[in-house]
């Protein structure tokens, strides 16, 4: 299948060096099983450690509260539903490569897409440094929820 490089990177608003790795962001485990390439699931994971440590300090220096406060504020920030609504959004989700099967069954909303958002600031990270990935995140889901609190 033909992966849209530079789309995407237009999208995401960050060129990758590393092309194979922006595109394994986009590989899900159905697709990857069926084409023998290497899927995101362990970029969805060091992705939501590295989100959650840009959006803790931007809480740490912009918001005002205790450790409760910020902590929850936080886990809105971090979930799902903003993960996923930034994906759509940039329409990143139109870019997922699935296999035959997944293709068949899947549904917007599920969490596949949201791991999408977790995978590409992986990658950007890997790919370029802390920098590059905080921008992307400042620019996605920070800049919604300093919107949203408008």
């Amino acid at each position: 299948m033909i992966f849209d490089i530079d789309g995407v990177e237009n999208l995401i608003g960050y060129s990758f060096k590393n092309k194979m790795l922006l595109r394994q962001c986009f590989t899900h485990a159905s697709y990857a099983n069926e084409h023998g390439e290497n899927d995101n699931e362990l970029l969805e994971f060091f992705g939501d450690s590295i989100i959650e440590f840009i959006v803790t300090e931007y809480l740490f220096k912009n918001e005002h509260g205790d450790e409760g406060k910020l902590t929850k504020k936080r886990a809105e920030l971090v979930s799902k539903d903003p993960l996923l609504r930034s994906v759509k959004k940039l329409g990143l989700h139109e870019f997922v490569l699935l296999g035959r099967g997944q293709e068949k069954a899947f549904n917007l909303d599920e969490k596949l897409f949201s791991s999408i958002y977790e995978a590409v600031v992986a990658g950007i990270y890997m790919d370029g440094g802390l920098s590059p990935a905080k921008k992307f995140v400042e620019r996605t889901i920070v800049a919604d929820f300093i919107k949203n609190q408008s």
